[in-house]
């Protein structure tokens, strides 16, 4: 399976932004559903989107039938921690909505 994806920025720091992961080949794709995932990390800057190991999930799940999203966030030690890294997930989930309003996904 062709798997791309496409980056949807959410603010300006360098880890604000989430991957939106599709399957080139629409018949892999049987809803406009969109599993959103929140890598997990332990909210310290060490752990990224890239060192978790997320990456065979959104293909399993294109296999399944579902689109799904990856956000990366901004944790404890890169300007994170409460209150910002859970603003930036909410901002991460509007962006998404919006790109997918935008873009007719």
């Amino acid at each position: 399976m062709n798997i791309d994806f496409q980056i949807i920025l959410y603010g300006i720091d360098k880890n604000q932004f989430g991957r939106f992961y599709f399957s080139k080949n629409s018949k892999h794709v049987n809803s406009k559903a969109v599993v959103l995932i929140i890598h997990g990390g332990f909210w310290k800057d060490k752990y990224t989107i890239d060192s978790s190991l997320i990456e065979s999930l959104p293909a399993s799940l294109i296999n399944e039938g579902y689109n799904c999203y990856v956000t990366e966030y901004r944790r404890v030690g890169s300007n994170g921690g409460w209150p910002n890294t859970n603003n930036d997930i909410v901002d991460s989930f509007n962006a998404l909505n919006n790109w997918i309003i935008k873009n007719n996904v």
